[in-house]
């Protein structure tokens, strides 16, 4: 079985996780900063290449009423460049609640939360979620 790859994009900083080999398992992977989507999508293809990535599930930020708004859609775009430059499939994942989850176990761990600690756990997040349904 090939590995996920999550990706929690943001303006400022892109979260990542994956997982173990099995599929089953969500790992931190870090952070990058998101200097341009051409940057990211290098990036991106070099992990995928590295850590033997079959998928590529990439949190989208939904309103609580589910609604797409500016975000999303910056998420949406970044998904349609990645999908014609890697030849994983990449899938998107309801993120809603992952920032405030990700803070919440941060704090119980008794860390502050530097926001690329914040980051990459709610890519964990969107991929324990993820693998959680498939």
């Amino acid at each position: 079985m090939k590995r996920v790859l999550a990706i929690d994009f943001g303006a400022k900083r892109v979260g990542l996780a994956i997982s173990d080999p099995t599929g089953k398992i969500a790992q931190p992977y870090g952070t990058l900063l998101n200097h341009s989507s051409a940057f990211l999508i290098e990036k991106i293809k070099e992990i995928c290449r590295k850590e033997g990535v079959g998928e590529v599930v990439v949190g989208l930020p939904l309103t609580l009423k589910g609604e797409i708004k500016m975000e999303a859609e910056r998420v949406k775009k970044f998904v349609l460049k990645l999908t014609q430059e890697i030849d994983q499939p990449v899938l998107l994942e309801d993120e809603r609640f992952t920032t405030i989850e990700a803070r919440r176990l941060l704090k119980e761990g008794g860390k502050k939360g530097y926001q690329g600690d914040v980051d990459t756990i709610s890519a964990v997040l969107i991929l324990a979620q993820y693998l959680e349904k498939r």
